[in-house]
């Protein structure tokens, strides 16, 4: 019996750490992807992983975030389509005191150049503000027991909901309130484009790259950053303008 109860106590204590509830937790920079609309039930939150190796921010070329993008639960969400005054943000950051910073999104106006933004930065964050801010995405995360590429439709009125922790946030603790920045864009046609934005405490907010959401097609998301280079078949026509261009200019030197 002792050992049939030692057997049944191993296999709990298994199930407990596989649970997703267990495995739950906000790893710091990792970037929550948000949506919610005013008149609807749920919003749609999903967990893009970290900044940098997941995301891509600091790279040099841009990433196709489609995979964790669901366009039939974004459809059957929000049953007007993007344009039906669908708002998107992204947020994330490290609440230690040591690396403290935050993410922040802005609605983009168009594509544009990569390297540079399409809106407004954030006003700068002081340190316990932005600390507060990165505690409600963490309070998210683990109130819905997300993991890195995991998702969630909450009930815009629950606790742990985009609409509560985030934004707008009806009552303290909320990101919108604790910060004083609302990272939210409304989209206005089938594609929206979002610029991310990295501060530390007390300094300006760095614009690291931008979101890009299109429903025109099937759906699909992506990220490019700020640091973006051009496509190799770009490059070759630029090597071969050089060469051209090299090229021309002896020929008119040898023919005078």
């Amino acid at each position: 019996m002792k050992r049939t109860l030692q057997t049944t106590l191993t296999v709990l204590g298994l199930a407990a750490l596989l649970s997703p509830s267990a495995q739950a937790q906000y790893n710091p920079n990792d970037l929550l992807l948000g949506f919610t609309q005013s008149g609807v039930q749920n919003d749609y939150i999903i967990d893009l992983g970290n900044a940098n190796t997941a995301v891509g921010v600091g790279g040099a070329n841009g990433t196709d975030l489609t995979s964790l993008f669901n366009s039939a639960t974004f459809n059957s969400t929000f049953s007007g389509g993007l344009s039906s005054g669908v708002n998107m943000g992204v947020v994330g950051g490290n609440q230690a005191t040591a690396g403290r910073d935050l993410y922040i999104t802005s609605l983009r106006s168009s594509l544009g150049n990569p390297s540079v933004p399409g809106s407004t930065a954030p006003a700068p964050v002081g340190s316990t503000f932005m600390s507060s801010g990165v505690g409600d995405v963490a309070t998210l995360v683990l109130g819905l027991g997300l993991t890195p590429g995991g998702s969630a439709t909450p009930p815009q009125v629950a606790a742990n909901s985009w609409s509560s922790l985030i934004s707008p946030g009806l009552n303290p603790p909320s990101f919108t309130i604790d910060t004083g920045r609302d990272p939210m864009g409304q989209a206005s046609s089938s594609v929206i484009y979002e610029d991310l934005y990295r501060g530390t405490p007390n300094q300006p907010f760095a614009y690291v790259g931008y979101f890009t959401l299109d429903m025109s097609g099937s759906g699909s998301l992506g990220f490019t950053p700020s640091l973006s280079v051009p496509e190799p078949s770009t490059f070759g026509l630029l090597i071969c303008g050089v060469v051209l261009a090299t090229f021309f200019r002896r020929f008119q030197r040898g023919s005078r």
